[in-house]
């Protein structure tokens, strides 16, 4: 029975005896899925799988197992989510995430830097604001920032925004 990390694309990818596997596509029956080794240019390895469960092995790999790149993967991919869910500083996150890895698996990491900017990077992707806008006909604020209170059948908006509008005046 293998198991499965997120891609960088957020697809799932399949994991059997230190080697990765992407979906193809799945039998005509709609249960089979085909899965083909990562490296698809150079190994011709694919597998069938049911249920979580191989059911037949295709070939053989033409390059050697990485278990250090699978562990890797495998710290990302929990780096990736521990972003998205918490709010935690960036760098105590990675050193929460790279505690207790292999040496091998150390190499295979990207460095520091890039493992900031990836968190970074799903964070923005996350709590996406909008652009400033050229002018106040174009200002569009979300309902998220709005608080509006109700008076007499109108709806005054204050928010963040317009106080400091009005404070530069």
């Amino acid at each position: 029975m293998g198991s499965f990390i997120l891609s960088q694309r957020g697809k799932e990818k399949f994991i059997h005896e230190g080697y990765l596997y992407i979906f193809d596509k799945t039998s005509v029956d709609g249960v089979t899925q085909f899965w083909r080794c990562e490296r698809r240019r150079v190994c011709k390895a694919r597998v069938r799988v049911l249920n979580g469960n191989i059911i037949k092995t295709i070939n053989i790999h033409s390059h050697e197992a990485s278990a250090s790149k699978i562990e890797a993967d495998r710290v990302i991919t929990k780096l990736k989510c521990r972003a998205a869910e918490t709010v935690e500083a960036t760098s105590q996150l990675i050193n929460e995430c790279v505690v207790n890895i292999s040496k091998a698996c150390q190499g295979s990491l990207p460095t520091h830097d890039a493992l900031r900017k990836l968190v970074r990077r799903k964070r923005n992707r996350i709590h996406y604001t909008p652009a400033n806008p050229i002018n106040l006909e174009t200002l569009i604020i979300p309902d998220c920032y709005k608080d509006y209170d109700v008076l007499k059948n109108q709806k005054k908006c204050t928010c963040a925004i317009e106080s400091m509008v009005m404070w530069r005046q």
